[in-house]
């Protein structure tokens, strides 16, 4: 989904040039939704793009992304 308030679904952080992959239940996550994490201090810096939501057999974006940065 493009709204703040929908459940994650994926997620996994990089902190000094590292990933780190979130606990394998999502239970777990630090965060359910992108407005939660906004309410904690993160920023988003990339917003969904609607226009990778058109179907589109060629497309292997990920349409309701966002990314955030604290």
């Amino acid at each position: 989904s493009t709204s703040v308030d929908s459940e994650v679904l994926g997620m996994y952080t990089v902190e000094d040039g590292a990933i780190q992959l979130p606990p394998d239940n999502p239970d777990d996550w630090p965060y359910i939704d992108v407005l939660s994490a906004m309410k904690d201090g993160w920023r988003i810096i990339k917003f969904p793009e609607l226009a990778l939501l058109y179907q589109d057999p060629t497309n292997t974006s990920l349409g309701c992304e966002f990314i955030l940065e604290q």
